[in-house]
């Protein structure tokens, strides 16, 4: 398990598993948390992120979405399926076929 410093937990436990990040988007953006969280995931900064997130779905209309009204959402992104619940829980899932 890895917490790193911050508003973060994440969890991971190898390819083929799910890595559980639950953020604080206090003072954040739903699609920053998602960058956030796919860069712990691949230990890199987010700025090295390819493609960038709005290649898999489009940024103002998730954070739209999640700020009026919640649900749940799932989408491809860097090799991971990234699952948001009505909560703001991000879970990657990643997938080992796109490395």
């Amino acid at each position: 398990m890895t917490t790193p410093s911050g508003d973060s937990q994440v969890y991971t436990a190898g390819p083929g598993s799910v890595s559980q990040m639950t953020m604080q988007t206090a003072g954040r953006s739903l699609s920053d948390a998602i960058l956030a969280a796919v860069a712990e995931a691949e230990g890199v900064d987010e700025t090295d992120l390819t493609p960038p997130l709005y290649e898999a779905i489009n940024p103002e209309a998730l954070d739209t979405l999640f700020r009026d009204s919640g649900g749940t959402i799932e989408f491809q992104y860097h090799g991971y399926t990234v699952m948001i619940d009505h909560e703001g829980t991000i879970s990657l899932k990643e997938d080992a076929s796109a490395r």
